[in-house]
Formats: structure tokens, sequence, C-alpha cells
């Protein structure tokens, strides 16, 4: 009976071994894949990969103590000892490992931009009575776009989604207090992965909640973001972000080239989001 007790413990350890094996070949192979979309998780998946790794390795020591219990091959005393503490060494620093890989899971997830309302420029007199329409709107030049958003950042609290990296777009538009968010896929302070659509939805919607100061967001870089994501998707975000505008007395301006969508996804957009000139002359 006891012999036949080892037999199955050996058989157990043998499909745990094989388990951790698999497990360790499949988030290998799929790494790369997960890293582009999550670059934030990097350290952690890294740090879990290697605690698989040494977990297997790890239990494949162990392995051969089940073995020589069941009389399938012989180890002197002091090569069991010796077995028996490299695999307790392992597993340890494969928990070790996990636990390092889970916490950076958990400071990723909490870590979040807090995009505190600044005002850049205090109303001007001539500019006093200005309104900037609430909602989400399209502007077909990036110049004019540009040139809408200063106009309107007179006296409110702005913020700037860009393709173009926070120190030029700042040094283009001569600011310095508003803060611009770089959608890249290199990781960086104050930078977000274009596929990370809801977070960035809510870090848009945490700005436009925070205080009771007016706010205008300019949105540059829809074209690459539908290329990473898709129509569908981005259309979807940015009609979630429509509401909130509209909750939130907030204006999103949106410049566009429509010469990248299809005639049908312009006009989608049209009937969605209004351009700023023809509805208001800007």
């Amino acid at each position: 009976m006891g012999y036949v007790m080892d037999i199955v413990r050996v058989a157990i350890a043998l499909m745990v071994e094989l388990i951790l094996i698999a497990v360790f070949a499949v988030s290998l192979r799929y790494r790369n894949r997960v890293i582009e979309h999550y670059p934030g998780m990097r350290k952690a998946y890294d740090y879990m990969l290697s605690g698989w790794l040494l977990g297997a390795i790890s239990k494949l020591v162990f392995l051969g103590l089940d073995l020589e219990d069941c009389g399938v091959i012989k180890l002197s005393p002091s090569t069991r000892a010796l077995m028996a503490a490299l695999g307790n060494i392992l597993f340890a620093l494969a928990l070790v490992l996990f636990l390092l890989g889970w916490m950076f899971i958990i400071t990723s997830v909490l870590v979040k931009y807090t995009l505190v309302p600044t005002l850049e420029f205090e109303e001007k007199e001539n500019q006093k009575g200005t309104k900037a329409p609430h909602g989400v709107y399209l502007c077909l030049s990036r110049g004019k776009a540009y040139a809408v958003f200063l106009k309107f950042l007179s006296g409110r609290a702005g913020l700037i989604i860009s393709r173009v990296p926070p120190k030029v777009i700042q040094r283009e538009l001569k600011l310095k207090k508003t803060p611009v968010i770089w959608i890249t896929k290199m990781e960086g302070e104050n930078t977000i992965h274009p596929s990370r659509l809801p977070y960035l939805l809510e870090m848009l919607i945490g700005f436009m909640r925070r205080e009771d100061t007016a706010k205008v967001i300019l949105f540059e870089g829809l074209e690459y973001m539908i290329m990473e994501n898709g129509f569908e998707s981005m259309f979807k975000f940015l009609t979630t972000l429509k509401d909130h505008a509209l909750l939130h007395k907030s204006t999103v301006i949106i410049p566009i080239e429509k010469e990248i969508l299809t005639q049908k996804e312009f006009t989608l957009l049209k009937r969605e989001f209004p351009v700023l000139k023809e509805v208001f002359g800007e």
C-alpha cells in the first residue's frame, strides 16, 4: 500500500511539474504581446515569469527526492540533503518573485495621474464673456484647433492629449502650466499607451469632474488612436466622453484630417460631433 501511495505521489508531482513548465512556456510566448498592450506591467510580468521558471526548477529538484523515495533512483544522504536545501531555496526565491510581481501589479493599478486643473492664463478683459461650447467638437484644421484651444484657455483649466511630445507642444503653444499627456507606446512620465482607452477615459472624466473650474481639452491624435483601436472603439470612447463633457460643462476640441477616414466614418463623426466652425463660426 505504501508503495502505491509513493507511485501516486510521484505521478502527482510529475503532473504539477508539467503544468508549471506549460504555464511558463505560454507566458513566455505571449510576453511581448502583453507588454505591448500594458507596458506598465513589464516588471510585474517578468518577475512572475521568473517565478514560474524557478518554481518549475524547484519542483524538478523535489521530484528527484520523490523518485528516490519510490526506489527508482538511489541518493546518498548528503546528496539528498543538498537537493532538499536547493529545492527549498529555489522555491523561496520563486515565492519572493511572485510577491514582487504582485506588488508591481498593485502599484501599477493604483498609481494614477492626478491632473489638477490649473489656469494657464487669467481671463482677459477683452475675452470676458467668451463662451466655450460644452461637448466634443471636431476641427478640420490643426492650426485652427490650436488657436481655438488657446482662446478658450483664457480663464479655463486646460489639458492636452497628444501624439506630440509634451515639451514640443508646450514650446509650440507657449504653455507652462497646462498638463500634456503623450500618447505613445514608450514608457515614461505623463505617457499613456494608445490601447488603454478605459484608463484614458477615466483620466479625462476625473479631470472634468475635479473642482468647479471650467475646462477645455485639446485631444490630438485621433487618427493614430483609430489606427490602434479601430473606428468603432474610438467612436464609443468619444460618445462617452461627450456625455461627460456636457454633464461637467467642459469643452473638448479634436483636430482631425478627414482624408484618413472613409466617407461613412466621417459622416458618422459629424452627426455625433459637430464641426466647430460650422456651429460656432470658430
